[in-house]
């Protein structure tokens, strides 16, 4: 009893809104999507996974499993299988410890910036967002939200406690982190490094620029040497390069046509919780004051105002950036919640030059979020109930019965698509690095050498089942209907004499083809 009147009614306020921001808000999101639901992984976490499942077993990412995401979410999915003993849960428990230390990390930096309110309400924005951008989870820009809410509490104490300038060097070892999850996860950073060369110089700080530069550079390459050096070391540093460098540089070709589409789509999106509608206003207001220098007015100085200026560099940033592949992927837009988070923290802060009453604030703040929190909670509770609805009966696993019946561990199965999530719960392994063969239907990118590997692994491996996946992805040429161009047109002829087509798996319809020797 004594113990407990130490705590105001206000404080227990506090610790239950934390408590709900940094373990139910995750919980929740990610509840709908546990293995346990859902046994096949979307497209992109089962080629993950199957990497850390390979790279455990010795294999090494990109010389003899191709992918071009860089390697950090590899690393954490080996980490995942390994804590879960080769299941998925490992890797969901992992998912949730790193969005439960996100969003604690987020709401520190807010509440330590811009106050206990702002924190809270710029916290729920962001995650009941995420809750409406969510696709099954295992996704590159899920685990960049750590490093990117890490790096901007560092800069704040940075700017708070200028003498320390360590705090740069962890900010590069977060913005190395993040761009090895994904290149273009680097906003956050970006916006850092525009505003200190500019705040810096303006100020004639030129010593103190340097110093910032310079640690933030030992930070960077700390990190980035180690991954060449392990690369080099296994002779995988040039396909590294090759997949992670090249392929996305043409993946990345795109017309302004589909940028512009995919900024919109992402727009919308993000709407759906009212988070976008409220960022929009507070990035032209804030924009305003920082332009007109009425923001100490509103007592936004020193370290508040660098943190609202970074938040008004980094979101035009992150959506560009985003755009650049000119696709519209929920996933992607995810890499636009910290800064999300921040200005929806200083909305509560410039609402009172909207609204001059103290009530009238507060009652606003509460009722906006609570609307807000509405169409996420229903979205929510429908792919919970889902689920739910569908345990035991996903006709996905039909497929994966289908291959263990009629294939021993032992025995190599190519799925021809994108489908390599198969692979990895049925415990069968590819017979090529191509695990997926989007490179080799490439153009500007495919080359003789690299087909002809293709067909070697092929020949020399005998992968007892072929399964064509192309009657549910439109970016992959039929085999039954002979859809390859001349340059992979030498497959149809392995095929048709070392394979016989032995069935067709419902409910996708895929073709399997069984091998009878040559």
């Amino acid at each position: 009893m004594i113990l407990a009147s130490k705590y105001t009614s206000k404080d227990k306020t506090q610790l239950v809104a934390i408590f709900i921001i940094i373990l139910i808000l995750p919980l929740v999101i990610l509840l709908p999507n546990n293995p346990y639901h859902y046994p096949i992984p979307n497209r992109d976490s089962g080629v993950f996974l199957y990497i850390g499942q390979q790279w455990l077993k010795g294999y090494i990412p990109y010389r003899d499993v191709w992918d071009h995401k860089p390697p950090m979410i590899f690393m954490i999915n080996a980490f995942g299988l390994l804590v879960g003993q080769g299941t998925r849960w490992g890797l969901w428990v992992l998912e949730l410890f790193f969005l439960c230390l996100s969003a604690g990390l987020g709401y520190i930096g807010l509440n330590r910036s811009l106050g206990r309110l702002p924190a809270i309400f710029g916290s729920v924005t962001w995650l009941i967002t995420l809750a409406v951008l969510w696709e099954g989870g295992n996704f590159t820009e899920e685990y960049a939200l750590l490093f990117q809410f890490l790096a901007i509490l560092l800069f704040f104490i940075a700017e708070t406690n200028n003498r320390n300038v360590w705090y740069f060097f962890l900010i590069g070892v977060t913005g190395a982190i993040s761009f090895l999850l994904r290149q273009n996860l680097i906003g956050i950073w970006l916006a850092i490094y525009i505003y200190l060369l500019f705040e810096r110089f303006i100020t004639r700080e030129l010593k103190r620029l340097v110093a910032d530069f310079f640690y933030i550079l030992i930070g960077t390459l700390s990190v980035i040497g180690i991954i060449v050096l392990y690369f080099s070391a296994f002779g995988a540093l040039d396909d590294f390069l090759d997949a992670t460098i090249k392929y996305n540089l043409i993946y990345s070709t795109n017309g302004m046509t589909n940028r512009l589409q995919s900024i919109m789509i992402g727009l919308i999106k993000t709407s759906f919780s009212g988070a976008g509608i409220i960022v929009s206003i507070t990035w032209v207001l804030g924009l305003l004051l920082l332009l007109t220098g009425k923001s100490e007015k509103l007592e936004i100085g020193g370290a508040k105002r660098a943190l609202l200026t970074i938040s008004i560099i980094a979101l035009p940033i992150e959506i560009l950036l985003t755009s650049l592949s000119g696709r519209s992927y929920p996933h992607y837009y995810i890499a636009w919640l910290p800064a999300y988070a921040l200005l929806s923290g200083y909305f509560v802060l410039l609402w009172p030059a909207m609204i001059t009453k103290k009530r009238a604030n507060k009652f606003g703040i509460i009722s906006i979020l609570t609307i807000m929190c509405v169409f996420p909670v229903v979205v929510l509770s429908m792919k919970l109930i889902t689920s739910i609805r569908q345990t035991g009966f996903l006709e996905d696993e039909k497929i994966v019965e289908y291959i263990r019946n009629n294939s021993c561990v032992d025995d190599y199965v190519l799925m021809w698509g994108a489908e390599t999530a198969y692979n990895f719960v049925s415990n069968r392994q590819s017979p090529t690095r191509y695990v997926y063969q989007y490179p080799l239907f490439t153009s500007g990118y495919q080359n003789p050498n690299m087909i002809q590997e293709f067909l070697t692994d092929l020949e020399e491996k005998k992968p007892l089942l072929i399964i064509d996946t192309s009657s549910t992805n439109q970016n992959v040429p039929s085999l039954i209907n002979n859809q390859l161009n001349s340059d992979l047109s030498i497959l149809i002829d392995y095929l048709n004499s070392a394979y016989s087509i032995q069935d067709f798996v419902l409910p996708n319809k895929w073709v399997v083809y069984k091998f009878i020797g040559n």
